[in-house]
């Protein structure tokens, strides 16, 4: 746990007599959650902050048709909680779930609160990527909402075919996959991408898509 916790950005400033403290008053435990596990339902008590040590963690909005709209992602080092805790309402606005097996380190609220009274470069580190996080969602959620599909699509295309440099480019997952992430049917995105090579906007082939000038 020691050398975990040095390895932590979050905690690195540390001292060696303050993490062996912490870990022998128990402040910090790890979990570890299988592939498909709900780690947060919407409106549960958030009661820890969570750091991710390994694998994805998706940030989902489930409609009462119980369509799933994947906003946003947490890997490696990225914290989850953290712009939660010392609000006036600590409840999960969305649901957690884990995307690959999972494994967190986790530390109470009231702990926590310890060590960010008494440690000020912990305190700027954590208010920064609580800030940077809930900053990154709050635009995801702006983009996502409200936009039509044909726009989500475009946009999701032009920005893998810019990351693979290539075009036409292969669409990295399964068109359920892309539905799920666009917050829609299936069939709604097929039926899309039909329309789209009608227009002559795009041209599909299994799965490359070319986008046309």
């Amino acid at each position: 746990m020691k050398e975990l916790l040095e390895m932590l950005p979050l905690f690195q400033s540390l001292t060696d007599p303050e993490r062996s403290n912490y870990i022998s008053r128990q402040f910090f435990f790890r979990k570890d959650y299988k592939k498909n596990s709900v780690l947060h339902f919407e409106g549960e008590h958030c009661t820890h902050l969570e750091i991710v040590l390994s694998g994805v963690i998706t940030i989902d909005r489930i409609s009462e048709d119980g369509t799933i709209l994947t906003l946003f992602e947490l890997k490696e080092q990225d914290i989850l909680g953290g712009n939660l805790l010392y609000t006036a309402y600590p409840y999960y606005p969305m649901t957690a779930s884990c995307k690959t097996d999972v494994t967190i380190l986790a530390i109470e609220k009231e702990n926590l609160f310890e060590i960010l009274s008494t440690h000020p470069v912990i305190l700027r580190s954590f208010l920064s990527f609580s800030n940077n996080q809930a900053s990154s969602l709050s635009h995801t959620v702006r983009n996502y909402m409200g936009q039509p599909l044909r726009e989500k699509l475009l946009r999701y295309f032009e920005i893998e075919m810019k990351k693979q440099k290539r075009n036409p480019f292969l669409l990295p997952m399964t068109k359920k996959a892309l539905a799920e992430k666009m917050g829609v049917q299936r069939t709604s995105v097929s039926r899309e991408l039909r329309k789209m090579s009608e227009a002559q906007i795009l041209r599909t082939e299994k799965n490359w898509i070319e986008i046309l000038d």
